[in-house]
Formats: structure tokens, sequence, C-alpha cells
């Protein structure tokens, strides 16, 4: 097993739909959110807590809406985040039965060489592109939502904080609580929650491209920085100001 560096800070790889994270782990409160996370220990166990309990693991797969909790211990470790999108993952893994394989050594001795020789974002994204063929095979082809509702989320992405619950339904034809209920049932998360999630992923790429935390909060829709903190603290189990530890690569397109 190749030995992890320690260097002070992360990295952070952030694209379309992906978040690569590598480095010192951050202990996170009990927190849950609508990416798919993947986590492994690059040098040593973390602790997991979950709803079944709490143990000691080097990998961890976390489903959108899991709640969970990491307890470090000194531990260098990678995360990927996938945001699901359009994807019907309840229908998928009724289905298929997501491996539980130690990564391939050659997978694992990249990502332990990153934070000491960091790679570019689409090296980055290959390396992803390798995890979640391992993980997750078939992953792609995970059957779509209802037309409606990706439609719905199309608008949500393209401006959250403007679009309410009673406009959404409107646009795709549906009453405002048929279309909750059908939003909910596919994805998860209820209308409101969803568009807590694209503002808090916005105010993450306006953090990433050098604001400061006050102006990723404004910028992203929240009434104030202390609004956006505790949702932000509610979501990913750690401080917004965290971000500012890492060195952050952003794809031009995201």
């Amino acid at each position: 097993m190749p030995t992890a560096p320690h260097p002070p800070f992360g990295c952070l790889y952030l694209w379309h739909g992906h978040a690569l994270i590598i480095g010192p782990a951050i202990d996170s409160v009990m927190h849950d959110h609508f990416a798919l996370q993947m986590t492994v220990a690059l040098n040593q166990p973390f602790t997991v807590e979950t709803a079944t309990g709490v143990e000691s693991r080097r990998q961890a797969l976390f489903w959108p809406g899991e709640r969970h909790r990491l307890e470090a211990r000194g531990a260098q470790l990678a995360h990927l985040f996938i945001d699901p999108g359009q994807r019907h993952l309840d229908l998928w893994r009724a289905a298929n039965d997501p491996a539980h394989e130690p990564l391939p050594a050659s997978l694992t001795e990249a990502l332990c060489n990153i934070p000491a020789a960091p790679i570019d974002i689409h090296q980055a994204e290959t390396i992803a592109q390798q995890w979640q063929a391992a993980w997750l095979p078939g992953f792609e082809r995970a059957p779509h939502f209802d037309v409606r509702i990706r439609q719905a989320l199309s608008h949500l992405a393209q401006a959250p904080e403007g679009r309410r619950t009673e406009d959404l339904a409107r646009s795709v034809g549906l009453s405002s609580s048929r279309f909750t209920h059908l939003f909910s049932q596919q994805t998860g998360l209820s209308p409101s929650r969803y568009r807590i999630w694209q503002q808090l992923l916005n105010a993450v790429r306006i953090l990433a491209q050098g604001a400061s935390v006050t102006e990723a909060a404004h910028g992203s829709g929240f009434a104030d920085l202390a609004h956006m903190s505790r949702r932000f603290h509610s979501t990913f189990g750690v401080a917004p100001s965290e971000l500012g530890r890492m060195r952050i690569w952003l794809s031009p397109d995201t």
C-alpha cells in the first residue's frame, strides 16, 4: 500500500456533476446531501457513523439522502461526489449490486500521489471515471427521471433561487401537490430542499473562483452569510470556510 503524503491542505477538483477531494480529512457532524459519495482511506482507517451504528472502515459509499458522519483521526481520505442529476438511483440500485472490493492498487496509488504532485482537471476526471467504473459498474445506464421532473431539474439548475414550486409545477403541466409528490418520489428531496442543494453548489463554484464566503452567499441567492453557513454545515457537515484551506481546480464549463 502506498504511503499517502501529508500536505497542509487538500485538493478539490470540481467539474460538471462531480467533485474529487483528496487530503487531510475533516471531522464532520451528522449530515446528508443529494450527491452519491464514495470515500476511501489512503493511509489509515476512519470512523463512520450512520443510522446502523459506528464502525471503523477503509472505504465507504453513501447514497443520496443517507445521513452520516466521519471522524478522521488523522486519516488522509479521497472522496468522490457524484450528483445523480436526472438519473433514478433507486431503480438502478434495485437491479444492481455496487462493488465493495478495494480499489485497484494503481488507482489508490494515483490518489495518494495527488496532494504532493497535483494533476490537472482532465486527469482528475479520468481517475473519477475509473473509480466510478470500479464501484458502480453500469451506473451510466441508470434510468432517467420522468420527463417532467427532468424539465423541472433543468429549470432549477439554471436559476434555483428564482424558482417557486408553484411556477415549476405550472411549467411542466402539473398541480403543485402532484408535482411535489412526484418530485420527492423520484429525487428523494422536496423541491425546496433541492433548490437549496443547487444554491449550495453555486456557492461552492463561486468560492472555487476565489470569492469570499460572504460574496458566495450573496452570489448564490442566500439571504445572508449566516443562512448559507447553516445550510452548508447541515448538508456537507463542515463549515464553508474549510474550502479556503484547499487548492482548487475548476473546469471551465462548470
